[in-house]
C-alpha cells in the first residue's frame, strides 16, 4: 500500500487530534501496511531523515515531520520510543507545548535545544523555569535569543546551574546591545568550544567563559558605540578583549568579529605586553566592518601562514578600499585559483575568493575571500565596471582556473573582460566555469574572436577546459553577439582563429556533476 503525499504533510487543524498525539492516543487510523513492517531500527533512521528535510511550523499550523504520530499505531510507538528523534528542538517553530512534550520524549538524551524569548512569552517555558531544571545537565548545544526589554533571559543564565555538557553556545538579542552578566552558567563550562555572541557582550576579563574555546563569534551591530559611555569606556573594553583573545589564543581555531570597533588611534592598541596576539593554531578568521577597523585589528593578531581570511569591506570609496587591500597583502598573493562572483549568496557586491597553493612542508593551501560592499537599497557604486581595478590589484599571472558568478542586472561586458585579462596576462588560464547563464553569456562574448579571420583572442588563448550552464533560447536572441552564444558556432570561431578549447561542456547549476565552488573550494 502506497501512502500519498498529502497523508503525510496534512495539518494537524483540530484541538482534539493535537491532545491526543500529545497525550499519546493512537492516531485515528492505524491499518497493517507494508511500511508498518519495517524493522524499527530502520524506522529511526528514516524519522530522523524525515526531520532533517520537513520542519514544522507553527505559526502555519503545519506539523511537517511530527505527522509521523498519525500514520499507524506501530509508527507512532516506534516514534515515541525513539529518544533521540525528540533530542534537537527547534523552539521558533514548535509551540510551547511541543517543546515541553519534546524534552519529556528525550529522556536522558543529550540536547540540542533553540529558543526565541523574543516572541515567546509563556510561563511554562520561561527562561528561568527551563534554565533551573535538570534538563541543563543535559544541554550539549544552546542557542538562545533574548527578549531586549526583558531582562530575566539574561537573570536566568546567571542563575542556570552548572552545564557540564554544554560545547556550543549561541545568545542573540535583536535590535539593541545587551551587556550579559559576568558569570554565566556559575562559571562552569568545563567543555564549551563554541561561542556566539550576536547583539550581546559579555565582561571580557571577569570570566572565565574564553578560556578554552575552540571557535569563537562576535556581531556587532552598527551603531553599537551607544554601549559605551564615552571613548575611553571603549578603549578600555577593547583592551580587555586583547587580554581575552591572548588567553584563548592557544586553542582557538576559528575566529569572527563583524562590526567590532578598535580602540581610536590614539590608545595603545595592543594589550598589556605590548605585542600582537598570537592564535598559533587558528585556521579560519572573518572580520567585518570599514576599512581603517578592520585593517587596524588584523595588525593586532599574529597569525600562522595557513589561515583560511575572510574580510567584509563597506566602502564609497574606491581609492580608501585599494588602500586596505594593500595592507591587507591582498596584491602580494599568488593565488592559482580565482573566484569573481557578482551573485554571492552573502548579499554582497563583489566578491572575490582567491585560493592559495599550499605552503613549503604544508598538505593544503588556504582561501583569502575578500567582499565588497553589502547591498542594502541600491548600489554602493554607480557601475561595476569600477570594480575591475580592484581585481586589477591581484596578482594574475599565475591564476590557473576562473570561476565566474554574475546576475541579469549585475555583469561585465566582453570589453571589460578584454582590459582585465589580456593576453599577456592570463597565460597560464587553463579552466574557466562559468556559473549560471549570465556569466555564460558574458565570458563567451569575451572568449569568442572578435572576427573570424583576424585569429585574435580575447580571453586565455591556452585554455583547455570550459565549463558552462545551459542557455535558454530567448537569452540567445537577445545577446549583443547571439552567434557566439551557439556552442557550434562558437567552437568554429575559436578553431578557426587558432586557439580551440579541446573541452568545453555544458552543466547545468546544481545539476549532475555541478560542483558548488563556494562551499567547497575546489574546482
Amino acid at each position: 500500500m502506497r501512502m500519498p503525499v498529502s497523508h503525510f504533510r496534512r495539518r494537524l487543524s483540530s484541538r482534539s487530534q493535537t491532545r491526543r498525539l500529545l497525550d499519546g492516543a493512537w492516531p485515528p487510523k492505524s491499518g497493517l501496511c507494508h511500511v508498518s513492517r519495517l524493522p524499527p531500527e530502520l524506522l529511526e533512521l528514516v524519522f530522523l531523515q524525515w526531520r532533517q528535510i520537513d520542519p514544522p511550523d507553527a505559526e502555519l499550523g503545519y506539523y511537517g515531520w511530527l505527522s509521523v504520530l498519525l500514520v499507524c499505531r506501530s509508527w507512532m510507538t516506534i516514534a515515541r520510543r525513539c529518544s533521540v528523534l525528540w533530542a534537537t528542538i527547534s523552539g521558533p517553530h514548535l509551540t510551547p507545548r511541543w517543546v515541553l512534550k519534546m524534552l519529556k520524549l528525550s529522556k536522558a538524551t543529550p540536547l540540542v535545544l533553540s529558543l526565541d524569548y523574543s516572541k515567546n512569552s509563556s510561563t511554562d517555558l520561561s527562561p528561568r523555569r527551563l534554565l533551573s531544571s535538570p534538563i541543563v545537565s543535559r544541554l550539549h548545544h544552546l542557542d538562545l535569543t533574548l527578549s531586549d526589554h526583558d531582562p530575566e533571559g539574561a537573570i536566568a543564565l546567571h542563575e542556570a546551574p552548572s552545564a557540564p555538557e554544554l560545547r556550543s553556545l549561541t545568545i542573540s538579542v535583536n535590535h539593541v546591545v545587551l551587556t550579559l552578566p559576568t558569570v554565566l552558567f556559575t562559571s562552569s563550562l568545563p567543555r564549551l568550544e563554541s561561542l556566539t555572541l550576536k547583539g550581546c557582550t559579555i565582561p571580557w576579563i571577569a570570566t572565565s567563559i574564553f578560556d578554552h574555546l575552540v571557535h569563537l563569534s562576535i556581531v556587532v551591530p552598527h551603531g553599537s558605540e551607544s554601549v559605551y559611555n564615552s571613548t575611553e569606556e571603549r578603549n578600555v573594553a577593547f583592551h580587555d578583549a586583547m587580554e581575552a583573545f591572548r588567553r584563548v589564543g592557544p586553542t582557538l581555531r576559528s575566529l569572527t568579529l563583524r562590526n567590532f570597533i578598535p580602540p581610536s588611534p590614539a590608545h595603545d592598541n595592543h594589550d598589556s605586553s605590548g605585542l600582537p596576539i598570537p592564535l598559533q593554531v587558528l585556521q579560519d578568521l572573518i572580520l567585518e566592518g570599514e576599512p581603517s577597523h578592520v585593517t587596524t585589528f588584523i595588525s593586532l593578531l599574529s597569525l600562522p601562514p595557513p589561515v583560511n581570511t575572510s574580510v567584509f569591506l563597506n566602502c564609497d570609496s574606491p581609492a580608501v578600499l585599494l588602500d586596505a587591500m594593500r595592507k591587507l597583502g591582498l596584491p602580494f598573493l599568488r593565488p592559482i585559483m580565482l573566484e569573481i562572483d557578482f551573485d554571492s549568496a552573502e548579499c554582497v557586491e563583489l566578491a572575490l575568493r582567491l585560493h592559495l597553493p599550499p605552503a613549503p612542508g604544508a598538505s593544503h593551501g588556504h582561501t583569502q575571500a575578500l567582499y565588497v560592499n553589502r547591498m542594502v537599497d541600491g548600489y554602493r557604486w554607480d557601475t561595476f565596471n569600477a570594480y575591475t581595478d580592484v581585481v586589477r590589484t591581484i596578482h594574475l599571472g599565475q591564476v590557473q582556473t576562473l570561476v565566474h558568478y554574475a546576475s541579469f542586472v549585475r555583469f561585465w561586458s566582453s570589453s571589460t573582460w578584454r582590459a582585465l585579462f589580456p593576453q599577456t596576462r592570463a597565460f597560464s588560464l587553463r579552466t574557466i566555469i562559468a556559473a549560471g547563464e549570465p556569466a555564460t553569456i558574458s565570458l563567451l562574448d569575451a572568449l569568442a574572436p572578435d572576427d573570424d579571420g583576424a585569429g585574435k583572442c580575447v580571453l586565455a588563448p591556452h585554455l583547455q577546459r570550459l565549463q558552462l550552464a545551459p542557455l535558454h533560447a530567448g537569452h540567445i536572441r537577445s545577446a549583443r553577439r547571439p552567434e557566439c552564444l551557439v556552442l557550434p558556432n562558437f567552437k568554429h570561431m575559436r578553431g578557426i582563429s587558432g586557439y580551440p578549447i579541446p573541452s568545453i561542456v555544458t552543466v547545468g547549476v546544481d545539476g549532475p556533476g555541478w560542483v558548488d565552488v563556494r562551499r567547497t573550494g575546489c574546482a
